[in-house]
């Protein structure tokens, strides 16, 4: 087979394999051992196909094929330790550290092989972390560093506490000014490289009074317009004072009310 039809052939089952693993949670006891046995048949298909073509593919020609292949062996072997079939993760780590062309991707394989559940709380935390799940993606991650925060499991976790938590529709910040009340986006700190920043959504009564959330952002489309990428963690300090905050400025607006009615009468 020529090296281009066979990228294609490799590439085109990598996709349907990772598919088809992206749709499994490896949650413990969640995965079913018939959900898996078509998924170790396929990973078992590409992987002859890599030792067919070894002397026929010049050896820089399959390394992103091949990264892919460890990536996803090692996504499979935390659904087989889910399972309890850990026989199975063992030998799909090994295939991944064995594939692995970043040493990233092959020092965690070999750290699922000394830890296995560690590893499957890591790749756990993955797949809830884009699905509204991020609170429990992050327990999940600082349990790993409280743990044993020196390992190879330990610093990917520590990295992932550290990105932002993707933002539900339902968290969009609100923006309007209703009379004298105003929820505004003000400020500008912690530029990046892509262009986006930390800003604060404030409650306004004239001035900046409550803290409701941070936020990054980054320029719109149009003149003056923010597109809102993330929603991002608020020190501890200002979440426990935000409570306080807002009943102070409700009985200040109630109190204000009161006075204003009574110097009608």
């Amino acid at each position: 087979m020529g090296g281009l039809g066979w990228r294609m052939r490799v590439g085109g089952q990598l996709d349907t394999v990772c598919e088809w693993i992206a749709r499994l949670e490896p949650a413990p006891h969640e995965p079913t051992l018939d959900e898996l046995a078509p998924i170790a048949k396929k990973l078992e298909l590409i992987d002859s196909l890599f030792r067919e073509v070894a002397t026929e593919v010049a050896p820089s020609e399959p390394a992103e094929l091949e990264e892919r292949f460890a990536v996803a062996c090692a996504r499979f072997a935390a659904l087989a330790i889910a399972a309890g079939t850990h026989a199975d993760a063992q030998r799909w780590l090994a295939e991944a550290e064995r594939y692995a062309r970043s040493e990233t991707t092959r020092d965690l394989a070999t750290a699922g092989r000394a830890t296995p559940e560690r590893f499957r709380v890591l790749v756990h935390g993955e797949y809830m972390f884009p699905y509204d799940r991020a609170a429990e993606a992050r327990t999940g991650w600082q349990r790993i560093v409280d743990e044993n925060p020196d390992d190879v499991i330990a610093r990917r976790a520590r990295a992932h506490l550290a990105r932002p938590i993707p933002m539900k529709r339902s968290d969009a910040p609100s923006i309007g000014t209703a009379r004298w009340l105003a929820m505004r986006l003000l400020g500008r700190r912690d530029e990046r490289a892509d262009g986006s920043w930390l800003t604060t959504h404030w409650l306004c009564i004239g001035m900046p009074l409550v803290p409701l959330g941070f936020y990054r952002v980054c320029e719109g489309d149009k003149p003056g317009a923010l597109v809102v990428l993330s929603r991002e963690k608020m020190p501890l300090v200002l979440q426990l004072l935000k409570p306080l905050l807002l009943v102070a400025v409700t009985i200040g607006a109630m109190a204000a009310f009161v006075y204003l009615v009574s110097l009608q009468h």
